[in-house]
């Protein structure tokens, strides 16, 4: 597939744990799209990870610069871009997203994601006294404004990344 056939970028949202760098990597190698990682770019941005970023500056600072990257993705093009799982709680990053191309939610299940993250102990919103009652409030809170801000909804649970991918280019590409 050429970059020309398809210029729109992908932009995966969901959860902490939902698979959405390790998707992105595999969609952009089927479509032939650079792979970009919010996460990434925001650690060289801060010059720390982003960990330390919320311990010393705050989740808010981290916000802050996430809003000003998702201005900056309106330009990119043919891209599959990886995002963290807070982008979306910012109205104005939801509607930014949405404007940079076709979102996808990989949207799993709660026992997914505990099984991959219950020996996590980098992410700064799960350190916690019980990171699995907070993992399921976060849950709760964020898979409407996921679902709310998605072009398109992708179930997950056993599937591989590979799946995964494949099944994104297939609903919407259609191949």
């Amino acid at each position: 597939m050429s970059r020309s056939r398809h210029p729109l970028n992908v932009i995966l949202v969901g959860m902490p744990g939902s698979g959405k760098t390790t998707v992105g990597v595999n969609l952009s190698r089927r479509i032939h799209k650079r792979f970009v990682d919010t996460d990434r770019l925001l650690v060289a941005h801060f010059g720390v990870p982003i960990a330390e970023v919320f311990a010393t500056q705050g989740e808010a600072v981290f916000r802050d610069a996430e809003s000003a990257l998702c201005e900056k993705l309106l330009t990119y093009r043919h891209s599959v871009i990886s995002t963290g799982g807070g982008i979306i709680l910012r109205p104005i990053n939801r509607t930014l997203l949405r404007a940079c191309g076709k979102v996808v939610y990989l949207a799993p299940t709660i026992e997914m994601l505990w099984r991959r993250l219950r020996n996590d102990r980098q992410r700064p919103l799960l350190k916690t006294e019980n990171p699995r009652a907070t993992l399921e409030q976060l849950f709760k809170d964020r898979d409407p404004i996921y679902r709310d801000t998605a072009h398109l909804v992708v179930p997950i649970d056993d599937q591989t990344p590979l799946e995964v991918a494949e099944l994104i280019q297939r609903r919407l590409f259609a191949l």
